[in-house]
């Protein structure tokens, strides 16, 4: 029994279940609805909301955790806290600057936040280094997604530049 205890990480828990709360907003739950049919606007409020919770939890027992810090800003983004949410991502910037598998997510989430008709944020400077930071990890290691979020992210692909490499 000790071993087990010894084994159990409160943060990672509380990571894991605030993810999971964050992750079903699109996804089908059997307890609330039919396979074909996504979570209510109320419905993903409220697991918004938990994620939140558990999310500000798992940062604070595990602050270094730089995948906590961007599930807790897309949280926040969720709830339409965009200033919150662009501060939890910038924590996931300073903790893990060059993350390939954050760069994309953070690409994606920079893209939410910063829609031309809907921001509520202003970048600074050290903001557009991040993000050019997540643009050329991807340029080197996934040309692929970087190449679909820049035509699909039009908005933050007039942000960076992007290095082209001759053969």
């Amino acid at each position: 029994m000790a071993a087990n205890t010894a084994m159990y990480d409160q943060g990672a828990y509380a990571f894991q279940r605030g993810y999971g709360f964050m992750a079903a907003d699109g996804l089908i739950s059997g307890d609330t609805e039919a396979r074909d049919e996504l979570a209510s606007a109320e419905m993903a409020e409220s697991r918004a909301f938990k994620a939140v919770e558990a999310l500000e939890t798992a940062v604070s027992l595990d602050p270094g955790n730089a995948h906590a810090w961007l599930s807790l800003a897309w949280a926040h983004a969720q709830l339409a806290d965009d200033v919150t949410a662009l501060d939890a991502l910038r924590t996931s910037w300073g903790i893990a600057p060059h993350n390939r598998v954050l760069a994309e997510t953070r690409l994606n989430l920079i893209g939410t936040l910063t829609l031309p008709d809907f921001a509520v944020i202003e970048l600074t400077e050290g903001d557009k280094e991040a993000i050019q930071r997540d643009v050329d990890v991807l340029n080197r290691f996934d040309k692929s997604a970087l190449k679909f979020y820049m035509e699909t992210l039009p908005h933050v692909s007039m942000l960076v530049r992007i290095e082209t490499q001759s053969s």
